[in-house]
């Protein structure tokens, strides 16, 4: 196996098992990327104090500023990036704008049947690093044999619903 497909076949297990972890979230509501993303909080250490003349022994540096919002993207509009294909799947995208803080964040993109009782195919992306108030276009390949399956069997149309996970 080549050096780009071994790459290719990482980066699927990834989203993978992103999406795995997002689904698990919207199912339970239980966050696990969050316990994983995130460091265990501990004080930063006081700085040493500082002899100024005069008597000031004690006096503290300067403090650090609070930490920003974290970001927050809602999505702007959601698409299908073409015609779906039972064996190339869906190509799927879409734009989300950003309400917080500066950051990143998870998107998973839902193909469903069209009475959305049925999840067909699923992809995950991960929104880049954004400003307040700017918006981020992404987009991925939803394939599986459930949309294999539906396609080959049943003319229904395909809907499509993207979900952000927000830090």
């Amino acid at each position: 196996m080549d050096e780009s497909r071994r790459i290719a076949a990482w980066t699927g297990i990834a989203a993978a098992v992103i999406s795995v972890l997002i689904g698990f979230k919207e199912l339970t509501g239980v966050n696990l990327l969050e316990a994983i993303s995130k460091k265990s909080p501990s004080a930063p250490a006081a700085p040493p104090p500082v002899d100024i003349p005069g008597g000031n022994r004690g006096a503290q540096g300067p403090t650090t500023a609070a930490s920003p919002d974290p970001p927050r993207f809602r999505t702007v509009s959601i698409e299908f990036r073409g015609p779906c294909d039972k064996y190339s799947g869906c190509n799927v995208g879409g734009t989300f704008r950003n309400y917080g803080g500066q950051g990143g964040a998870a998107v998973i993109f839902y193909v469903k049947s069209s009475h959305l009782k049925w999840l067909l195919a699923q992809c995950s992306v991960t929104l880049p690093s954004t400003g307040h108030l700017e918006t981020a276009t992404v987009w991925c390949n939803a394939n599986n044999g459930h949309l294999y399956n539906y396609m080959t069997n049943y003319t229904g149309e395909i809907k499509l619903q993207a979900w952000v996970d927000n830090p």
